[in-house]
C-alpha cells in the first residue's frame, strides 16, 4: 500500500497537537498504529507552529507527503480563529494531494485522551469559549470506549455547571431503570448496557477535565475530581482514537477521497456571529424603531431611481416601515420574469422580521388552510430561541418594492435542525426557492451545531415528499394515522444542505478581458490567457528561483511557461485565486464575493467574511484550476494538476486578520503538501500592480493613488518593489465615507455604486461641502469631517420637513472627494517629477473619479495609467503579478509566517 499513512492535528485552543498514524490491514479492518505525536502551547501562534511541528514529525519517520493517505483534523468546538487555522490547513494539504480530509470533534478527542489515560466511569468535558462561556459535554467511559451523552452546546459558566448537575442527574436516573441514556456516539448495544451499568455504580464520582479549566478550575472543582492538567488538551492518541471510532463505525473512510472532499468540512461554532445574533434580536421586537430589514436595488442589478421617489423611501406589499439602512441578501440565480412591464423582479432572502408576520399568517393560510397558524403564533415562534427563520420576497427594480413570496422556519436542539414550516406562493413554485430558503436555514443551523435535518410531512402529499427526497431527504419512520384525516406522518431525515458550488453560497465569477495573450511562435507552448500583464518572458527568471525538477517532463517541455504561480486573495470580503505563467499570463483570475451576505449589515462584518472564506476556499481554488485548464492545449490540460504548480502566494498583509488567516493558512498547507516556496504578498502593493493589466508599458518612476474602503494614500513609486508613502488619510477612507454616507442617505452596501449613480443625475456643486485639507500643504487626507457635514445637511433638511434633494447630495460629496484627491495627486506629480500617474483600489471604479484624472494627467502632460474595472476590486490576479516578481527575485517566506492585520507599505518584506 503506497499511502500509507494519516496526518492528524488540532489546534482549537492555546496548544497545537500533531500526530502520524501508520495505517494497518489485518483480517478486513483497517487499524491505526499510532508512530509518533507531538504537543506545544501555542500563545496565539498555532499558524506559526503548526506545520513546522507537522514537518519535523514526518522527516523524523521519513514519512514522504505521497506516503499520506487521509488528513484528520479537530473541526471544535473551540477558538473560532484557531479551529479555523487547522481547518484551512487541513483543506490545503488534502486538496492539492487529491486525498480526503476528515474532521471530528475536539470534545471527543478530548474524552478518548482520558480514556487512553486509563480514566474509566463518567467525565465531563469542559472547553473554553472564550467570553465566560465553556462548551459542556457529559460522557461514559468504559473498557469498550468512549460514548458521549450531550449534544455540542456552548452556554455561561454558572450555567454550565447547572448543566451537568442535571445531566448526571438525568443519567444516574436513566441508569436506575426509568428510562434509557442517550448515548448518542454508541456503536454497539453491548456497549449502551456496559455504560448503564457504569453509571449506575458511579453516578457520584465523575471526573473532569478540558481546557477551560485553566479559567474556571474554582467553579468545577466541585463537581467531580479533576484530571491530571496534561491530559486537559488533545493529544495524539486522543485524535487517533476518535478517528479509529470513526472507522469502526463505518462513518467514515480513509480511502474515499471523494467522500471526504476538503470542500465540504465546516468547523464548529454553536452560534451565529454577534452581528446575526443581535440582528435576530431586533427583527424579532415589535418595539424597534426600525425593526424591518428593508431592501433596495442591488448595486449589482442595472436600475434607476423612479422620479419623483427620493432614494431610501420604500414600499412594500406586506406592512414594513422605511428604514434607515437599506441592504439586501440577494439571490443573482433566481429572477422572475417582468410580467406587469414594471420593472425586473429578483428573489432576496432576508431574516423574517416581525413587521413581516401579517403577511406571513397570511400567505400560511393561503398555501396551509388546513392548519394556518396566527401572525402572533409566528412572532412567538420568531421570537424563542434556537429557531431560525427566513423569508424570500420578490424586490422590484423599479418600483423599489417588496412582495413576500415564501417562508421557512426550524428549530435547532442538539445537533439535529428539525424543519418546522415551509411555504411557497403557488405562483412561485418550482422556481429554486424552497431549496434556498432549507440552504439558509441549514447555514445558520449549522452554525449552531446542528449536523441532520429532519422533517414531518404527509405522505398523501406526493408533490412535498418528491421533493424532499430529490434533495436527500430519506425516510427514517413513518406515524400511522397522524394527522386528523387519517393520513400517515412520514418522518424524514437528511445531512445538511450546503451551499452553492463548494463556495460558501457566493458565486464565482471569471475575470476576462477582450485580449488574448498568445506565446511568440518560438516559444515552446501556445498559452491562450484570460488576461496578458505581458511580464517578462520565463528567459528573465534569476538563477536563484527554486527549482521546478518536480514537475512531469512532458508537460514541461510542451505546456505553459514555467514557473506557474497560484495565488490566493483573502483579506476582506472576496476569496479569489488566480494562475500566472511564466511569461506572465494570468491563466485564470476567479473571484467570489461575500457582498450580498454582509449587505444587511450595511458593511462587512469580521466574523461572517472568515466564516465564508472558510467555506469558499477549496470551491473557488477549485474553478480557478479548471478556468486554467480550459485556456491551455487540450494535451496540456490533461497532464494539469495541482502538482503541476511551482509556487504558492497568497496576501498575508493588510486586511481583517481572522479573513487573512483563512487565505494564509490554506496557502500554506499547499505549498507544505507539494514542497514549494510560498510567496507572502502585501495587499496594497497588489493593487499597484493591478495597473500593469492592459498596460504594457508602465514602468516606475511614478505616482499611485490608492483609494479604498480601508485605505486612501499617495505612493511614490520608486520603482517596483520600492515605495515611498506620501500621506495618507488621518481618519475614514474614500470608500468608507463613501458608505456611510451612502448609509446616510438609506442606500445599501457597497455606497460606492450607489453614490456613483446618483451623482450622474445631480449638480456637483449645488451643495458646498468642504474640501479638508485641500490646502494643508501637506499630502495627508481626512473624510471624517466631510462625512459629517453631509449628515448634518441630511440631518437639518429632515428637521424641517424638506424632500432630500438626493442626487444633488451625492454629486456635491462625491465632487468634494475628487477635488481633494486630484489636486493632492497634481502636486505629487510636481514635487517628484513623475511622469506616469495611476490609480488602484475599489473606488479606482469610481467613473467620476477616472474622468477626473484623465483631464488632471492631460492638463500635466503626464501618462495615465488604470486598472480595468473589473480589477480595481480585491482580486488574485494582482497578488499573483506581484508574486511573479518576487519569484524572481528569490523573496520566499518561510512556512511558519503568519498574516498582519497591519503593515507599512514602504517596509521591505
Amino acid at each position: 500500500m503506497s499511502k500509507s499513512y494519516v496526518v492528524m492535528f488540532d489546534t482549537s485552543n492555546e496548544v497545537v497537537t500533531v500526530a502520524l498514524a501508520r495505517i494497518v490491514l489485518h483480517d478486513g479492518r483497517c487499524a491505526l498504529e499510532l508512530c509518533d505525536s507531538d504537543t506545544c502551547a501555542a500563545h496565539r501562534a498555532s499558524n506559526t507552529l503548526l506545520l513546522p511541528m507537522l514537518d519535523a514529525l514526518l522527516k523524523k519517520h521519513h514519512v514522504d507527503h505521497s506516503d499520506l493517505q487521509c488528513v484528520c483534523c479537530g473541526l471544535g468546538p473551540g477558538s473560532f480563529t484557531g479551529v479555523r487555522i487547522a481547518l484551512a490547513t487541513a483543506k490545503g494539504i488534502a486538496q492539492s494531494l487529491s486525498i480526503g480530509l476528515i474532521g471530528i470533534s475536539t470534545l471527543d478527542a478530548l474524552a478518548w485522551g482520558a480514556w487512553h489515560a486509563g480514566t474509566r466511569g463518567a467525565l465531563a468535558v469542559v472547553c473554553d469559549a472564550m467570553r465566560k462561556e465553556v462548551y459542556p459535554a457529559c460522557y461514559t467511559l468504559t473498557e469498550q470506549g468512549v460514548q458521549r451523552h450531550t449534544s455540542v452546546c456552548v452556554m455561561k459558566v454558572a450555567q454550565a455547571y447547572t448543566f451537568l448537575h442535571d445531566t448526571r442527574a438525568s443519567l444516574s436516573h436513566s441508569a436506575g431503570g426509568s428510562g434509557s441514556a442517550d448515548v448518542s456516539c454508541s456503536n454497539s448495544s453491548a456497549s449502551q448496557s456496559e455504560a448503564t451499568a457504569s453509571l449506575s455504580h458511579n453516578a457520584l464520582t465523575w471526573a473532569i477535565t478540558g481546557d477551560a479549566l485553566t479559567k474556571y478550575v474554582d467553579e468545577f472543582s466541585s463537581f467531580g475530581s479533576m484530571l491530571p492538567e496534561k491530559l486537559w488538551n488533545t493529544s495524539g492518541w486522543g485524535l487517533l482514537l476518535c478517528l479509529q471510532q470513526e472507522i469502526d463505525s463505518a462513518r467514515v473512510d480513509i480511502f474515499d477521497a471523494a467522500r471526504h472532499n476538503p470542500a465540504y468540512v465546516l468547523p464548529v461554532y454553536t452560534r451565529l456571529s454577534d452581528a446575526e445574533e443581535n440582528e435576530r434580536a431586533r427583527l424579532s421586537s415589535t418595539d424597534a424603531p426600525h425593526n424591518a430589514t428593508s431592501v433596495s436595488v442591488p448595486a449589482f442589478v442595472s436600475a434607476r431611481t423612479p422620479d419623483g421617489v427620493s432614494a431610501g423611501t420604500s414600499t412594500y406589499d406586506c406592512t414594513l416601515p422605511a428604514s434607515g439602512v437599506s441592504s439586501t441578501v440577494a439571490s443573482r440565480d433566481i429572477v422572475l420574469p417582468d410580467e406587469n412591464g414594471d420593472g425586473e423582479n429578483v428573489v432576496v432572502f432576508l431574516p423574517l422580521d416581525a413587521a413581516s408576520m401579517n403577511a406571513v399568517a397570511a400567505l400560511d393560510a393561503n398555501v396551509m388552510p388546513t392548519t394556518p397558524w396566527t401572525s402572533e403564533q409566528f412572532l412567538s415562534d420568531l421570537r424563542t430561541s434556537g429557531h431560525v427563520w427566513w423569508a424570500a420576497y420578490a424586490l422590484n427594480t423599479h418600483r423599489n418594492k417588496r412582495t413576500l413570496l415564501a417562508y421557512a422556519g426550524c428549530l435547532v436542539a442538539g445537533d439535529v435542525m428539525e424543519l418546522l414550516r415551509i411555504g411557497v406562493s403557488c405562483a412561485h413554485r418550482r422556481c429554486g426557492i424552497a431549496r434556498e430558503l432549507l440552504t439558509r436555514l441549514a447555514d445558520d443551523a449549522r452554525n449552531l451545531g446542528a449536523t441532520t435535518m429532519m422533517l414531518e410531512v404527509s405522505a398523501a402529499n406526493e408533490s412535498a415528499c418528491a421533493f424532499y427526497e430529490r434533495i436527500g431527504f430519506t425516510e427514517v419512520s413513518r406515524r400511522p394515522a397522524y394527522y386528523s384525516n387519517g393520513d400517515d406522518a412520514r418522518i424524514m431525515q437528511a445531512p445538511l444542505l450546503v451551499s452553492g458550488f463548494q463556495t460558501g453560497g457566493m458565486e464565482v465569477c471569471e475575470h476576462e478581458e477582450t485580449e488574448v495573450a498568445l506565446h511568440s511562435a518560438s516559444a515552446p507552448t501556445a498559452c491562450i490567457a484570460t488576461r496578458n500583464a505581458s511580464l517578462p518572458s520565463a528567459s528573465a527568471i534569476s538563477d536563484n528561483a527554486p527549482s521546478t525538477s518536480h514537475i512531469d517532463t512532458a508537460y514541461n517541455t510542451e505546456g505553459a511557461v514555467h514557473p506557474l504561480i497560484f495565488a490566493v486573495e483573502s483579506s476582506c470580503d472576496e476569496t479569489a485565486a488566480a494562475l500566472i505563467d511564466g511569461a506572465g499570463n494570468l491563466l485564470a483570475d476567479v473571484v467570489a464575493s461575500q457582498i450580498d451576505f454582509h449587505a444587511r449589515f450595511g458593511g462587512v462584518v469580521p466574523e461572517i467574511a472568515s466564516r465564508k472564506h472558510i467555506e469558499a476556499i477549496c470551491g473557488v481554488a477549485s474553478e480557478c484550476m479548471d478556468v486554467a485548464r480550459k485556456h491551455i492545449t487540450p494535451r496540456e490540460a490533461s497532464m494539469f494538476s495541482w502538482k503541476s504548480l511551482d509556487a504558492m502566494s497568497v496576501t498575508y498583509a493588510p486586511g481583517l486578520l481572522g479573513a487573512l488567516v483563512v487565505g494564509v493558512a490554506w496557502a500554506k498547507g499547499v505549498a507544505w503538501a507539494l514542497e514549494i516556496p510560498v510567496i507572502g504578498v502585501n495587499h496594497l502593493e497588489g493593487h499597484l500592480y493591478a495597473n500593469k493589466i492592459g498596460n504594457d508599458w508602465l514602468k516606475p518612476p511614478l505616482v499611485a493613488s490608492l483609494v479604498s474602503g480601508g485605505n486612501t494614500l499617495l505612493v511614490h513609486v520608486q520603482a517596483w518593489g520600492s515605495y515611498h508613502t506620501l500621506g495618507s488619510t488621518i481618519d475614514d477612507a474614500v470608500g468608507e465615507a463613501f458608505d456611510k454616507v451612502a448609509k446616510a442617505l438609506g442606500l445599501g452596501y457597497p455606497g460606492g455604486p450607489h453614490i456613483s449613480r446618483l451623482a450622474k443625475q445631480g449638480n456637483p456643486r449645488a451643495i458646498a461641502f468642504p474640501r479638508a485639507m485641500l490646502h494643508s500643504g501637506d499630502y495627508r487626507f481626512s473624510l471624517s469631517g466631510l462625512k459629517t457635514a453631509v449628515i448634518t445637511y441630511i440631518n437639518n433638511a429632515k428637521q424641517r420637513h424638506e424632500e432630500l434633494p438626493v442626487a444633488d447630495i451625492a454629486a456635491s460629496f462625491q465632487q468634494a472627494v475628487i477635488d481633494v484627491q486630484v489636486e493632492k495627486s497634481r502636486t505629487a506629480l510636481r514635487e517628484t517629477g513623475a511622469k506616469v500617474f495611476c490609480l488602484g483600489g475599489g473606488v479606482a471604479a469610481n467613473p467620476q473619479l477616472r474622468r477626473a484624472y484623465e483631464e488632471m494627467c492631460a492638463e500635466e502632460g503626464v501618462r495615465l495609467a488604470l486598472p480595468p474595472l473589473r480589477s480595481c476590486g480585491d482580486n488574485a490576479g494582482m497578488i499573483a503579478l506581484v508574486a511573479y516578481d518576487r519569484y524572481k527575485q528569490g523573496k520566499f517566506f518561510n512556512i511558519g509566517f503568519d498574516p498582519q492585520a497591519r503593515c507599512n507599505l514602504d517596509e521591505p518584506y
